[in-house]
């Protein structure tokens, strides 16, 4: 038997590493929800963005299908924003400095883990390095350019002019590297790499108080009579914190309603394994299990393989080693959201070098219709689990 329609449902949103809070995300969803109407034949009319009496922000959708039925969403923002400003280096030295911890944790205590990310998913160990080689070789090249240059001045105009005309060389070199650096947004990833590092390693107090409080905002949302389904998004590296704070909700001593609304967990963009696989982590893996096992819940993970900040259709219980003795319904089910068949060939081919728009698709508008609609899984009449029955 199909499910009933969805009347009222309640999203918890976990957004990316990212300094852009509640106001970024609630522009982006009204932008490309209007745009995505047009493709599906939705009406779709989100709300202001608001704060509640504790503080929490969201905006309320009103959404209507072609085929007239009726869905109440309110989205609401587990914003993490300011603990991100607070990682967020400002400067390029600050990038580097932060770059070279991450990296230096990731290789001291996850060699073994690293290597395993270059013989499962060997494309994805380039993207996983591409920062630090993106610096090494830019710097390298500068070095070696204004060596060049001491070496063949000196003899013609003497070693002061020489060594004034490399080191303008150099100065001139970390600029351009800078500025391309800029352009190619290459130290979003070193950021991430960095601050998923630490707090595998070292620890981030903040998240783990943050991470709490969502796992107590979902135990408060499944006692609520009155909604139809419960749909928790991680998106990028809020993936980890959205299933960190579902895998603590499942280990609380409250016990779930037989009858409260229906769980689900769609994660687009993963990056689980990042903090998954470091060995510190036992407790979250812990958590992932209990997703894994339980049949409480739905998970559909969504992600691309042209995404290069994702790990895309590897199922994370099993590359993160989670024991899992049975595999219940919140095992993830995978699937790619096919972005080449939601848009234009030459547009699509055009968006495909640009990192970061690629791995904001998932929360943007398309121009043709298709399974993965990110705006009818949030705002629409169907479940999660009914959308992605047959998902593989």
């Amino acid at each position: 038997m199909s499910a009933p329609p969805v009347r009222r449902r309640h999203v918890l949103f976990f957004g990316g590493f990212d300094p852009k809070g509640a106001a970024w995300y609630h522009g982006l969803y009204r932008r490309h929800a209007a745009q995505q109407a047009v493709v599906n034949g939705m009406q779709i009319d989100v709300g202001p963005r608001r704060r509640d009496a504790a503080g929490r922000q969201g905006w309320e959708v009103q959404a209507t299908s072609a085929s007239g039925e009726s869905c109440s969403t309110v989205i609401e923002v587990a914003a993490w924003d300011e603990v991100v400003r607070r990682y967020w280096p400002r400067s390029s030295l600050g990038v580097m400095r932060e770059m070279l911890l991450g990296y230096g944790l990731m290789l001291r205590h996850a060699p073994r883990e690293v290597i395993k990310v270059w013989r499962v998913l060997p494309q994805r160990i380039f993207a996983l390095f591409y920062p630090l080689l993106f610096f090494m070789t830019g710097f390298g090249l500068t070095a070696l350019l204004a060596f060049l240059v001491l070496l063949g001045l000196e003899p013609l105009a003497g070693l002061w002019p020489a060594r004034a005309a490399s080191a303008a060389v150099a100065a001139g070199g970390v600029m351009a590297v800078l500025r391309l650096e800029r352009r190619l947004d290459t130290s979003l990833l070193a950021r991430i790499y960095a601050f998923v590092s630490r707090c595998a390693v070292i620890g981030v107090p903040e998240i783990d108080r943050m991470v709490d409080a969502n796992a107590a905002r979902l135990r408060e949302l499944q006692q609520d009579p009155d909604i139809d389904e419960v749909l928790v998004v991680g998106f990028s590296v809020g993936s980890i914190l959205a299933t960190h704070a579902l895998g603590r909700m499942l280990a609380g001593e409250q016990p779930m309603p037989q009858k409260g609304p229906a769980l689900a967990l769609i994660t687009l963009g993963n990056c689980i394994p990042l903090f998954g696989l470091f060995p510190q982590v036992a407790e979250y893996r812990e958590g992932l299990a209990r997703i894994g096992a339980s049949d409480r819940l739905t998970w559909v993970d969504v992600s691309s393989p042209s995404d290069w900040g994702s790990f895309p259709l590897i199922d994370p219980l099993v590359f993160c080693d989670v024991p899992l003795a049975t595999r219940g319904r919140g095992a993830p089910r995978l699937t790619s959201p096919r972005f080449h068949t939601l848009f234009a060939e030459d547009d699509y081919r055009r968006m495909l070098p640009d990192k970061h728009t690629m791995h904001m698709l998932y929360l943007m508008s398309t121009q043709k219709a298709g399974k993965y609609d990110y705006f009818a899984i949030t705002a629409g009449t169907v479940r999660l689990e009914q959308r992605y029955a047959k998902g593989r």
